[in-house]
């Protein structure tokens, strides 16, 4: 996983998403974890840049449990902050289910998102 945090980090930067790279580094370690956590199967990460912000998308093949809703879990918690971060941290976020599995997606705005353009 720090490989893909890393990998991660490095492309957003070169693509022009230094203020947001700290950002989708924790937002994929995150997603990451979870679609490990819930299948044996390998995971797959994609980026893509566009409409002012950089898009990341985990695919996991196998699981099929469905997410828990998004909310801040009590402090003694170990486990249940992801969706809470996702919620929070990206500019928006959604689940698509595959053939396979899912893909569990995100987008970190830039500066000049298109939020911001109006």
């Amino acid at each position: 996983m720090p490989q893909a945090r890393h990998s991660v980090g490095a492309q957003a930067r070169q693509w022009g998403f230094a203020d947001e790279s700290t950002t989708a580094e924790l937002l994929v370690s995150e997603v990451l974890a979870n679609a490990l956590a819930h299948t044996d199967e390998p995971a797959h990460v994609r980026m893509s840049d566009g409409d002012g912000a950089l898009r990341l998308e985990v695919e996991e093949h196998g699981a099929s449990t469905p997410l828990p809703p998004a909310r801040l879990p009590g402090p003694d918690a170990e486990n249940g902050r992801g969706l809470f971060l996702l919620e929070t941290l990206s500019r928006r976020w959604g689940v698509d289910r595959t053939r396979t599995g899912k893909v569990v997606w995100f987008e970190v705005a830039g500066e000049f998102g298109v939020e911001d353009a109006a």
